[in-house]
Parts: C-alpha cells; sequence; structure tokens
C-alpha cells in the first residue's frame, strides 16, 4: 500500500470494501493525521492517502480509480490542462519551449461533451496597467448542491493580470462578507490600492454596508448595464472558462457531479498557475 508492507492482512472474497485498522498502521510506524474531516495517511511532509468522512468508515473515494491507473508513455497535453482551447495550449507549449504534438479539442471527446460553443462578447472596457487597480466580481449559481451544501461560486478577478480567487458559498448573503475580507487582504499587501469594483447589477451587491466600506476605503463601484452581461465581459469570460473545465475535469475523472466544488478549486489553482 503506497510503499508500505502491512502484515499480516486478511483476504475476505465477499467483502463490500476493504478496511484498514488505525492501530494496525500505528503498530507498522505510520501515524495518522486529522485535517477537518479527513483522515490522511503522511510520510514525511507529503500524503500518500486521504480519506474523507462522510456519515460512514473513512473512505478514499479514489481507492479503486487509483489501482487501476496505467502511466502512459506520452503526454497527452490536452488531458494534463484540463482541455483548454488549441490556440491557447499551442502558445502555451511554445512559451514553454516544448516542441510536441497535442491532441486536438475537436477530437476530443471530453471537449466535445462537456464544451459548450458561443461567440464571445468583445471586450467594451480598457484594462488597467497595474494589479488590483480594479476587480471583476460575478455569482454563479450551480446545480446540484454539493455535499458540502456550497450552491454558489464568488468569483474575483483582477483586471490587469487576470488572476483569479474563488470562494464556495452556500448562500449569496455570503457574498458580502468575502469580498470586503478579499478587498481588506489586498489594502494590506504594499503598493496595492484598489480604485473599482466592478459588478452586474446583483442584489449581493447593493446593500447599504458593502457600499458604506468601498465609500470609506476609496473604491469606486462600477456596474454593467441592465441584462447586457458583456459589460462585465471580464467576469463572463472566466465564467466560461470555468464552467467549462469543470465540466470536463468531472467528465474525464468520472466523479459525480456533486463534486463541483472541488474541481473548481482545482481549476482556479490551475488557472493562476498558467499563462493567460
Amino acid at each position: 500500500m503506497f510503499g508500505y508492507h502491512i502484515s499480516p492482512v486478511l483476504y475476505v472474497p465477499t467483502g463490500p470494501v476493504n478496511l484498514i485498522s488505525v492501530s494496525q498502521l500505528v503498530d507498522h510506524g505510520i501515524k495518522p493525521h486529522y485535517k477537518n474531516d479527513t483522515f490522511l495517511i503522511k510520510r514525511g511532509s507529503s500524503i500518500d492517502a486521504a480519506f474523507t468522512w462522510d456519515g460512514n468508515p473513512y473512505l478514499n473515494q479514489h481507492w479503486s480509480q487509483v489501482n487501476l491507473a496505467h502511466p502512459h508513455e506520452e503526454k497527452d497535453w490536452n488531458t494534463l490542462m484540463r482541455h483548454p482551447s488549441d490556440r491557447y495550449l499551442e502558445g502555451l507549449l511554445t512559451q514553454l519551449g516544448i516542441n510536441e504534438r497535442f491532441t486536438s479539442s475537436k477530437n476530443c471527446e471530453i471537449c466535445s461533451k462537456s464544451k459548450i460553443q458561443q461567440k464571445p462578447h468583445k471586450s467594451t472596457l480598457p484594462q488597467t496597467s497595474k494589479p488590483f487597480y480594479k476587480i471583476h466580481s460575478d455569482t454563479l449559481e450551480i446545480s446540484p448542491m454539493t455535499r458540502r451544501g456550497h450552491r454558489y461560486i464568488l468569483v474575483l478577478i483582477d483586471d490587469y493580470t487576470r488572476f483569479n480567487h474563488i470562494y464556495l458559498m452556500q448562500s449569496k448573503d455570503q457574498s458580502e462578507s468575502m469580498i470586503i475580507s478579499f478587498f481588506n487582504e489586498l489594502q494590506n499587501k504594499p503598493d496595492v490600492t484598489p480604485a473599482y469594483f466592478h459588478s452586474d447589477r446583483g442584489r449581493e451587491f447593493t446593500s447599504l454596508k458593502f457600499k458604506n466600506y468601498f465609500l470609506n476605503s476609496g473604491t469606486s463601484i462600477e456596474k454593467g448595464a441592465p441584462n447586457s452581461p458583456q459589460t462585465n465581459g471580464v467576469a463572463e469570460r472566466f465564467n466560461r472558462s470555468l464552467l467549462s473545465k469543470i465540466r470536463c475535469l468531472l467528465c474525464q475523472s468520472e466523479m459525480p457531479i456533486t463534486y463541483w466544488d472541488k474541481a473548481a478549486r482545482h481549476v482556479s489553482m490551475l488557472l493562476n498557475h498558467t499563462p493567460h
């Protein structure tokens, strides 16, 4: 098991699951770690296995998939980068000095199933010239609700760098405190002075507390025109990319759609670590 040798073990042909005794792990020098609702098996600073609590004994949701995985000699860059556009992937590989072919999205079954083709809106606002001068925001509602009760994603995007930060929410009421927390963190950074907050006309962005906070901090609120998503184009384009990659990731891994919150975190991290 992950490089560990544990004995003795009992083979039960009709057993529906594999069982591991914590005391047996300790007897073999393996120390368990608990973090929130997750049971971790660690070797040094690396995590070898994670078991999540779902009302039953600790279960590793990916155990059988890990056992059945086979290494591939060839890299499928389209899969590794979570199914970006051909143009983006070609530019990324060129920038990294990698001269390898990749599967075109036109020939990718996952891309065909998961991506919705829609003509993008042209940007109607000039881009700023320094980081975190303007922040774009939007709220996405996704169904079904996740196992942790998440129904919404609050999206925050820097206009200049396209750096993104997402918050998973159970209700839209949480967005106000999360946005204020995000801006407080920005204002504590050296040489960062947010001047504009751009959003649509959602009710979550119109409370008196929200307006007073930005008034006192010297940040102006920009609102898009009614029924015109293109006036919040930066957030809308990010939303399309985020949702497309979430669908691709869940389809590729054959995970239930109720895991979209975990996929969203992974996609957000991936987008922040790749060129825009």
